[in-house]
């Protein structure tokens, strides 16, 4: 299926395939909804149904929430990029280059534009929309064009759905562009569900008893422990792999790779800031492995600061005197 729309799509424009499917997801739900309300205002004339002004909102409202995912992944594609020996390749099409004046001009002139309208101005509209009508959502006029955002969840969350949607556009985001660092895309997908619960717990959103919200409390902090319990086991592996690059001994490779889990599993009790400093001094062959080792503490010190916010930290100065002085016989 997706060859055969290729095929339609080459004859139908005259620029690249991937620019293309990008503009033919933008044209399809205009004629989705064209088709639908001119069904629906058929009917009405025919009497068939009574005429709701709520149906050309909803209609609206529903259609962006159930194609922005799509829509949002394809264009990080456009503007993320695969290096394959030495080169960029544009992520959605691997056959075309990257850093190419054609491509940069479609980034700016159409990439970059709708992702800003999709990602920020219409879920800000939305917010704005909501907001303004705060004071009176009961009301049937704010009920019949804004009640499809609003009318799962509690009045003191009223902007939820905005929250939803900014939810899973940042996922996708970084599950496109991170699409071949597994550790570093977990660790943020973690953070963001981790931000997400800690809204969750502050505003109660859904009109729920107090038993679903505890089990769906409970659901989420179990799938968020064993998101974190399936990462040790690679943060392990991957440090492993490093001291190991760096014919260590092995008595050393134990002692680091012991203070390498338990700053992972301790994180919690660092600052993460006081470590960019580090990958100043590291060789140039070995900052890539390190970097990447300390955004994934920095992002999950940061996870752990919404779900843990009560925990002790009587560890860090301990941790960070042993950072330092392992990171100093790394350099030996």
């Amino acid at each position: 299926m997706t060859y055969s729309l290729d095929c339609f799509l080459s004859h139908v424009f005259t620029f690249e395939i991937q620019y293309a499917r990008m503009v033919w997801q933008i044209i399809m739900p205009f004629l989705y909804i064209t088709f639908f309300l001119l069904c629906y205002l058929l009917a009405v004339k025919f009497k068939n149904i009574t005429y709701n002004r709520s149906v050309k909102t909803t209609t609206l409202i529903y259609m962006y929430i159930y194609l922005q995912p799509s829509l949002i992944g394809g264009f990080v594609q456009l503007i993320s990029y695969r290096e394959i020996s030495g080169y960029r390749w544009v992520q959605s099409n691997v056959s075309q280059r990257f850093d190419t004046p054609y491509h940069v001009r479609w980034m700016i002139e159409f990439c970059l534009p709708m992702l800003l309208v999709l990602a920020i101005l219409i879920p800000i509209y939305f917010f704005q929309g909501l907001y303004n009508n705060s004071h009176q959502l009961d009301e049937k006029k704010v009920r019949l064009q804004w009640g499809y955002l609003y009318n799962e969840y509690t009045k003191t969350a009223y902007f939820w759905e905005v929250i939803k949607i900014l939810q899973k556009e940042l996922m996708i985001i970084f599950l496109t562009y991170y699409d071949d660092s597994v550790i570093i895309k977990a660790t943020i997908i973690s953070l963001i569900i981790g931000v997400y619960l800690e809204l969750s717990l502050k505003y109660k959103p859904y009109n729920l008893n107090n038993l679903i919200q505890n089990c769906t409390r409970i659901q989420m902090e179990i799938n968020i422990g064993v998101q974190e319990t399936v990462e040790i086991p690679r943060v392990q592996s991957f440090i492993d792999k490093i001291f190991k690059q760096n014919s260590l001994m092995e008595q050393e490779i134990n002692e680091n790779k012991a203070i390498g889990i338990k700053i992972f599993e301790d994180i919690t009790d660092m600052q993460s800031t006081k470590h960019k400093h580090l990958c100043e001094e590291i060789p140039q062959d070995e900052s890539r492995d390190v970097k990447e080792i300390l955004q994934i503490i920095g992002a999950v010190y940061l996870f752990g600061l919404f779900v843990f916010p009560n925990q002790p930290r009587a560890l860090m100065p301990w941790l960070q005197k042993q950072i330092r002085s392992e990171y100093n016989q790394f350099l030996i």
